[in-house]
């Protein structure tokens, strides 16, 4: 919740003396209710303030609170109660008669007693207060975990390719720095003019078995590879040749002949 500076001035001016209710919750009440708290436009009674105290010494938590813990507590949740109360009137936010009714049938079922001790007026007013700080609540939350529909989609398309197993080939390069890189101009500018991979493994790799294979190697889950190799391969799309991958096996070229992804996930209709 963001504060603005005059309410961080109020934070700052009130610390000091939010002791004396949060030390004093029980003493006699007094004929006059001052005002005690004023944020932006909403006010704040002494009585209003007790009543919170109150309550937040009734906390189980609160036995193993300091004073002064207690004190940042309570000017913590009023100035929060207030900044909510206060957003909810910008927004001209009411509930209606009708819902207040509800809920007060409702507390009536749940909570008898209460009836018994606050008057039906001072209820009402309690859940006016409750409704607009519930739908503020609600309203922020909402805006702040409201997904787009492409992120969704981006989303399940980098847990997709987490999950998939790749069909992989290689070339096998051997010779000097030079000789490698002229190796994979040669290999890059051949398979742009439709050579197939597989045509490329059997011309230039040093795999012995490249001949037979076409550089397959099988399918696999990138981190079932060699790390430098299972790398590589995690963001390489399919048909896709990558950038030289250095092991201690030699230099490789990789190509994604195959994808297989979970049946249980499937990304086309976010």
């Amino acid at each position: 919740m963001h504060f603005n500076y005059y309410s961080l001035f109020l934070i700052a001016a009130l610390t000091l003396g939010l002791g004396y209710f949060a030390n004093n919750v029980h003493a006699e009440a007094q004929v006059i209710d001052r005002i005690y708290l004023i944020v932006n436009s909403q006010m704040l009674t002494r009585s209003e303030a007790q009543d919170v105290a109150a309550a937040i010494q009734a906390q189980k938590s609160s036995a193993e609170k300091t004073k002064k813990e207690l004190n940042e507590q309570l000017l913590m949740n009023l100035v929060q109660e207030m900044l909510l109360l206060d957003r909810a009137k910008a927004l001209k936010i009411e509930p209606g008669v009708k819902e207040i009714e509800s809920r007060l049938d409702r507390l009536a079922d749940d909570q008898p007693q209460l009836l018994e001790v606050y008057a039906e007026e001072d209820l009402k007013e309690q859940l006016v207060r409750d409704y607009k700080k519930q739908h503020i609540v609600n309203r922020e939350v909402d805006s702040k975990i409201r997904i787009e529909s492409h992120e969704i989609k981006f989303f399940c398309e980098q847990q997709l390719r987490k999950e998939r197993k790749v069909g992989l080939a290689q070339i096998l390069l051997q010779g000097s720095d030079e000789e490698i890189q002229q190796q994979v101009s040669t290999i890059r500018q051949a398979f742009k003019s439709g050579i197939t991979f597989e045509e490329l493994s059997k011309l230039h790799s040093a795999d012995s078995s490249a001949q037979r294979t076409g550089g397959k190697l099988g399918i696999f889950k990138p981190e079932d590879l060699l790390a430098e190799i299972g790398e590589a391969t995690k963001n390489l799309k399919r048909g896709e040749i990558s950038n030289v991958v250095q092991t201690s096996i030699g230099n490789h070229l990789l190509y994604i002949y195959e994808e297989q992804f979970p049946q249980d996930l499937d990304c086309t209709n976010l």
